[in-house]
This record gives structure tokens, C-alpha cells and sequence, in this order.
């Protein structure tokens, strides 16, 4: 018996541990199963390690309407802000839209930005001194700065 309860205990430890998300965590507490679903998508590539969300929907009825979500990931040289929306396709109940938005800061410059991190994407044009760049469904912002670069990097998509 003690032999099962070790190999218990070893399966446990070993097991891939999931925690949900701050904001995927406050949508299944309020009962969202759409809109959850699709919010999990978007965390999965939003969501990095430690951070912190605030989530606003409809309390009436949460799958009905979009729900939107700020998503903080705390880093040791500062933090990066996401606005993540998931709202209801009403051709399909079991899908929904989606669209994320992520900021942040480099010290890099936009030039250096363009000829490395998104030497692969397309130049799309300009807003003013804003670079705007793209690749697929993405689009990035270079939003020059003194010492540096403000990145804001798009996607919208659906299911």
C-alpha cells in the first residue's frame, strides 16, 4: 500500500501544473464559456509569466456581449500592457471575435527595430513619424521616442 501511495504522490509532483490566467480566472468565476474560451486563446500568447488583469463584462449576460480585459506582464526592466477583447460571432454560438493590442518599451530605435526583431515584415506606410509594419493577421506600430521605441503590436481574428 505504502508502494501506491509513493507512486501517487510521484504522478502529482510530476504532473504539468496549469494555473489559469487573472483575467481567464475572472471570466469562469462569472460563468463565461464562449467568451472564455476564446480569452484563453488570446492569453496564451498574451499572458508571460507573472502578471495582473482587470476584466470588464456585461453581468447580465456575459456570452452575449464582448468582454475586454487589461493584462499587465510584470517584468524586472518594466511592464508591458495588453488590451485583450473577445466578443460573441453570432453566425457561430460556439465562436467568437477577437482582438489584442500589446505595449511597450525598447531602447532600441525604430531603424534597428525594422532591420532585426521585423526585418521579415512588410513596411505598410506611416502615421506620422510611426512606422507601420505588417505580417499576416499583425500589425506593428514603431512609435519613435528619445531614447527609444514604443511597439505597439495588433491582431485581430476570429472563430
Amino acid at each position: 500500500m505504502k508502494f501506491c501511495y509513493t507512486i501517487l504522490l510521484i504522478c502529482l509532483l510530476c504532473a504539468p501544473a496549469y494555473a489559469e490566467d487573472a483575467a481567464c480566472q475572472q471570466l469562469k468565476e462569472q460563468g463565461s464559456v464562449t467568451n472564455l474560451k476564446t480569452m484563453r486563446e488570446i492569453s496564451e500568447f498574451v499572458v508571460d509569466g507573472e502578471h495582473s488583469a482587470n476584466t470588464i463584462w456585461n453581468k447580465h449576460a456575459i456570452d452575449d456581449h464582448p468582454v475586454y480585459s487589461v493584462i499587465v506582464n510584470n517584468y524586472s526592466d518594466g511592464d508591458q500592457i495588453n488590451f485583450a477583447t473577445a466578443a460573441p460571432n453570432r453566425g457561430n454560438k460556439e465562436g467568437s471575435n477577437y482582438a489584442y493590442l500589446r505595449i511597450w518599451f525598447t531602447n532600441q530605435s525604430p531603424m534597428e527595430l525594422k532591420n532585426t526583431v521585423f526585418k521579415d515584415w512588410k513596411y505598410a506606410g506611416s502615421l506620422g513619424r510611426t512606422s507601420m509594419l505588417k505580417t499576416n493577421s499583425l500589425t506593428v506600430y514603431l512609435v519613435p521616442q528619445t531614447s527609444g521605441t514604443i511597439i505597439v503590436k495588433t491582431e485581430m481574428g476570429g472563430s
